[in-house]
């Protein structure tokens, strides 16, 4: 027998509408292509950096755990998402939505969605902060804010965790002896209008993180003894994350639509999209930095494989032109066979015309185009652990040269005077070596 709430909306249509419960206009398709292209690169992102603690930098911290452990909260989530989007409830303006679609399985679906958001975010900036705390240690106002940033973070969203977790336990309604018993008990519990003031809170507090997150290595980043070009690579490194803060601050706005709307299916469906989007974007931009040493490599060595593959080929055609040609010879100046089989040979084993580098991308605007420049002036100041002109080098993450960005400039500004003192010139031009110091002559 067929319920007869089934005929009945789950709200009354607005002035100019009317119910459609057979092929209603859903955000549910927009809500699993969110989730189909954003967490795949958010999987692979997570997986780079990995990758390169493991393999590259051999640094694997606290922030890389807390990566791992937002990313698997934000699988949770897309998961639950596309669950709760399949149900037939989320989606579709709430008047075009069958009264009997609101269902226990529902509501707890909705709870965990709730939950899942907290939790992701958590670990997401948390793992950002203690990245911080890797780059800017030698900082005392870095650590201060760093610290208070974490601190607030981790006690705003366990606090709402719990609240959710009270606000909106199950078994509030478990006992129901029907759909509609279960209806009133539900719409007149703690987890329906105050259940939407902590989800605009959480808004509040999302954008305003956010914001906080970017600021802090925009405002060291600055003080660095750098090229400005550096600097506008460096920084937009990390202004990455406005993708995710954008997300944001659209959720936020929709969450405080959704406080005075009673059609919660479909803003529901609008703050859950922009949630994946904002939470992938959020694990995508904490991975940027760090995985950004494989780009920088592979940006940096495509003439390598070039290189090797001109190498090849000549080898390749050398041993055919050398065959077909055994007797002749190539004879120089002074009338003798050379050591190149033929003409040919001769110029194909000639080194190839290298080109000037050009900038190609924000990792030429990182590197600066002056590797060889930061290798003269390690070489003359006699470190090893390098300047911060080292930035643009293959070897080292960029970050782990922001950590010495104090003893920098007193590095880049000694290197001069070390290097007049070990060739000196005469009044006649002439050059004389460097005076051992050991022994005060001439070495």
């Amino acid at each position: 027998m067929a319920d007869p709430l089934a005929n009945f909306p789950a709200m009354v249509p607005p002035p100019g509408e009317v119910s459609n419960f057979i092929d209603p206009y859903s955000l549910a398709p927009a809500g699993r292509i969110v989730v189909y292209v954003t967490l795949p690169l958010m999987v692979i992102s997570v997986a780079l950096r990995i990758y390169t603690r493991l393999f590259v930098t051999r640094t694997i911290g606290t922030d890389d755990y807390l990566c791992v452990a937002a990313a698997a909260a934000v699988v949770s989530y897309c998961a639950v998402t596309l669950s709760v989007f399949g149900g037939g409830y989320l989606g579709p303006h709430q008047w075009n939505v069958r009264l009997t679609s609101i269902t226990p399985d529902y509501i707890k679906g909705a709870i965990v969605i709730t939950c899942l958001y907290s939790a992701s975010a958590l670990f997401i900036k948390a793992s950002l902060f203690v990245f911080y705390l890797r780059i800017f240690r030698p900082s005392t106002l870095a650590n201060i804010m760093i610290w208070t940033g974490l601190v607030l973070v981790v006690l705003f969203y366990v606090i709402c965790i719990i609240t959710t977790s009270v606000f909106c336990n199950p078994t509030q309604w478990s006992n129901s002896t029907s759909q509609i018993d279960f209806l009133i008990k539900q719409g007149s519990s703690n987890c329906n209008h105050p259940q939407l003031n902590l989800s605009a809170a959480q808004g509040v507090f999302s954008t305003l993180s956010d914001i906080y997150l970017l600021s802090i290595p925009i405002i060291f980043i600055s003080t660095l003894e750098l090229p400005l070009r550096r600097k506008v690579g460096i920084c937009g490194i990390f202004l990455v994350g406005l993708l995710a803060t954008g997300c944001s601050i659209a959720t936020l706005t929709f969450r405080f639509q959704q406080r005075n709307s009673e059609d919660f299916s479909w803003f529901s469906a609008l703050n859950i999209i922009l949630g994946t989007a904002e939470l992938n974007a959020g694990v995508i931009c904490a991975c940027i930095p760090v995985a950004f040493v494989i780009f920088k490599r592979i940006t940096s060595t495509p003439g390598l494989w070039v290189s090797s593959l001109r190498q090849y080929l000549r080898s390749a055609t050398r041993g055919r032109l050398s065959r077909r040609n055994q007797s002749a010879t190539v004879v120089g100046k002074d009338g003798e066979g050379s050591e190149y089989a033929t003409k040919e040979d001769y110029h194909l084993n000639k080194l190839p015309n290298i080109p000037r580098a050009t900038i190609t991308g924000l990792g030429t605007f990182v590197r600066g185009g002056k590797n060889q420049q930061s290798t003269e002036l390690t070489q003359m100041s006699g470190l090893t652990t390098g300047t911060y002109a080292e930035i643009g080098t293959v070897e080292e993450e960029y970050h782990q040269q922001l950590k010495r960005f104090e003893s920098s400039s007193t590095t880049a500004a000694a290197a001069p005077q070390s290097r007049r003192g070990e060739r000196q010139t005469t009044p006649g031009g002439a050059v004389t070596p460097k005076q051992s110091h050991d022994h005060g002559t001439a070495s």
